[in-house]
Formats: C-alpha cells, structure tokens, sequence
C-alpha cells in the first residue's frame, strides 16, 4: 500500500475522531451547579446531591459542585436517615450555577428506626413464565 493511500484513509479517520471528542467534550457538559446544603441552619456534610447523571457528596461545609451536562433538568438531594424535606429537587436553569440550596429539617422519625418497604416493579414475563429477552 502506498503512503498516499495510507493518508486518504488515515486522514479522514483524524478528523472524524477529533470531531467526535470534540462534540464530546463540547455538547455533554454544562455550566456546572453549585449549593449548599444544611439542617436548621447548620452545614451537613457527606449528603449525596445529583443533575440527573452526576452524583456528589457535600463537603464539611455542606458545599457541592456537580458539573453538569446538557441534559440536566432537575438537581436533587437524597435526604439522609434523621432529615425530612418537602423540596427535595430544585429545577435546574442553564443561566444559573450557583444557589442550589437545600434545607433540611430534623424529622421526628429517628434515624434507624425500624421501618416497613414494600418493593413494587413491573416485571415483564413472557407466555412461558420467563423474562422477555
């Protein structure tokens, strides 16, 4: 094979693969979203903060950054044993990065407390009694 036939193939393979990264890099991240969480005015920390694809755990201070991608619509807090929240998901806005706040609130459920949970799926099971697939 030529060197000329190995640059027709090679060349085009560079830019379509420098494209891709680049539309990776360029249309999959966002802004980034930033907040604080606390309880009754004090920070809690290690409390998991998620943009729907990104999970972090707040800082000592309560502080979190998730950096975000374009599909990004609601930020949410998964409120740990002890807290409650009625706001638990706040909706995203690409203008805005920062001021993501959650307060929590101590619940009158102490945290290990026993408690009941019922799993409810929707499990798809074929004429012959197994899984479809």
């Amino acid at each position: 094979m030529s060197k000329k036939a190995i640059l027709l193939i090679c060349i085009p393979v560079l830019v379509i693969a420098a494209a891709v990264i680049f539309m990776i890099f360029t249309f999959n991240s966002g802004n980034g979203y930033s907040g604080i969480v606390t309880a009754d005015g004090a920070p809690l920390a290690n409390v998991s903060v998620s943009d729907g694809r990104n999970v972090v755990k707040t800082d000592e201070n309560g502080k979190y950054y998730l950096k975000g991608y374009r599909k990004t619509r609601f930020i949410t807090v998964t409120v740990p044993a002890g807290y409650t929240t009625e706001s638990y998901y706040i909706s995203a806005d690409k203008n805005k990065a920062d001021g993501y706040d959650f307060n929590l609130e101590k619940s009158s459920v102490p945290a290990g407390a026993e408690h009941s949970f019922l799993p409810i799926s929707d499990t798809e099971i074929g004429e012959n009694g197994f899984a479809n697939g």
